[in-house]
This record gives structure tokens, sequence and C-alpha cells, in this order.
């Protein structure tokens, strides 16, 4: 066949629009599904990395300004490493050692202190989820990470959380700057200049930030979890080194109307 007839130009047209259709085809946009989970604006003051890289203890944020609302809720140390800082409902928790094997805690709203550390988020509504098994704190992590994933949390940085109910042990530390080594700031020297305690049944309440994104700044390297304790009956207000929860634990997270997709660094 000559291939300048009409016969031969109508198959080759015909063949060009079928490989334009099958190029140009594209899957329809599918939104991603809702969160059952808010991002609240988390706001962070001072890092890890400059107290503990840097040595440097020296105030970030004051209390009587920062974490004051009734929906705030946060965690942090004293400057000067003189303690341990959690805000429950906008009432602050303190920690300062007493000695070396005890605590004295003092519990205000905007008292007179700073932070080297504070990580602080407002929660108006939470949304409670209850661990189905017994985990250990290591395991907490996966089970936030399950429960974050099913509720299409879309990572947008740090989230807030708490922890309630059913738990059986927890192991925290309050933090005395004053017995460390002049110039030492590892992290074994922190843990041995600091008084230590257990607590064992009880209702205590625990405060954390789950975050992926900020190793050096309010988690260490390879760890998404920093969490702090409270228990009014004890006197208790700590660092978390350790804990147990047992099946009915709740944990709790903001709930989706509490979002503002926003991790604030000043």
């Amino acid at each position: 066949m000559n291939p300048c007839t009409p016969a031969f130009l109508l198959s080759l047209l015909g063949c060009q629009g079928s490989v334009e259709d099958a190029t140009t085809a594209t899957e329809p946009v599918v939104d991603p599904p809702e969160s059952l989970i808010g991002s609240p604006e988390v706001a962070i003051f001072g890092s890890l990395q400059a107290i503990f890289a840097e040595g440097d203890f020296s105030a970030n944020a004051s209390l009587a300004q920062e974490g004051t609302s009734p929906d705030a809720y946060g965690l942090g140390a004293l400057s000067g490493l003189r303690g341990e800082i959690a805000i429950v409902g906008g009432e602050s928790w303190l920690g300062y050692p007493d000695g070396a094997d005890a605590i004295t805690l003092t519990r205000g709203n905007a008292p007179a202190e700073d932070a080297a550390l504070l990580v602080v988020s407002e929660v108006s509504e939470w949304v409670t989820f209850t661990l189905e098994e017994d985990t250990t704190y290591d395991g907490l992590t996966d089970a936030l990470v399950a429960i974050l994933a099913d509720a299409h949390w879309p990572d947008t940085g740090a989230v807030p959380f708490r922890v309630t109910g059913n738990i059986e042990r927890v192991d925290w530390h309050v933090i005395d700057g004053s017995l460390l080594p002049e110039g030492e700031a590892s992290h074994e020297a922190h843990e041995e200049a600091a008084v230590s305690g257990t607590l064992e049944g009880g209702s205590p309440e625990l405060i954390g930030f789950y975050s992926t994104q900020h190793a050096g700044v309010i988690t260490h390297g390879g760890v998404f979890l920093h969490v702090h304790v409270v228990d009014a009956e004890r006197q208790v207000s700590g660092h978390v080194e350790d804990a147990l929860f047992r099946a009915g634990t709740t944990v709790s997270l903001p709930a989706p109307s509490t979002s503002d997709p926003a991790t604030r660094t000043p």
C-alpha cells in the first residue's frame, strides 16, 4: 500500500490518539482521611542539645508568662538545672532536689521561675485510647505510633499526650545541677547528679510529647518521647526514666478541634 494513502493516514492518526490518551490519563485524586487527632501548636524554648552538648543551663522562658493558660500542658527543666517542670492545666508542678534522697514539690499558676528547657502546648479537649495489653515504657512508643497511624495523624511535628490509670510503676528523677562536675554535661553525668525514686501503684499522671522530628531538641537521639510524671498524693514531679503500664491504661491525645499544625521555636 502507498504510505500516503488516506487509509494509512487515518490508521496512523488513530494510533497516535490512543497513545496520547494512555500517557495523559491520571488517577483520580483522593483526599487523605480526616485525622482523629488534633495538631495544636507546640512552643519550644531551649533544647537538650544546648544542655547536654554545650552545657548551657541558662533561662530561656519565664513560667510567669508561658504555660499559664488553663488549657496548658508541658514539661521541662528549671534554669541552672535546679529541678524539673511539669505543667498540668496551667498549673506548674516544680520538683526541686532536697538533699541526696528527697525532693520538694511546689505547685501554682505563673510561678516566679525560669526554665532552661520548656515544651508547652494548649489542649482544650482530649480524645482517649486504651492500652489493650501490658506495656513497657519502651513499648509506649510503639503504642503511640499505632494509635496515631490508625487515627490518620499527619505527623505535623510534636504532639502532647497524657497517660493515666492502671500505671503499675514509674521510675523518675529530679535533676540537681549543683552536683554536676565542672564542664561535665553528658547524659550519664546528669543521671548521677539527680534524686531518683520509684512510684508503685497509686494515681500518677504522665505528661509527655511525641515527636520524630525533634531529636536533640526535646528528645534524645533515637528516642521519640519526653515524659514527666506528677503525683499529688506522694508529692512528686519529675522526669520519667522507666514505667510499666497495665492493660486498661488510658492514653489521651488532642481532639481534632485543637488543630493548629505548627511547632513554634522562639
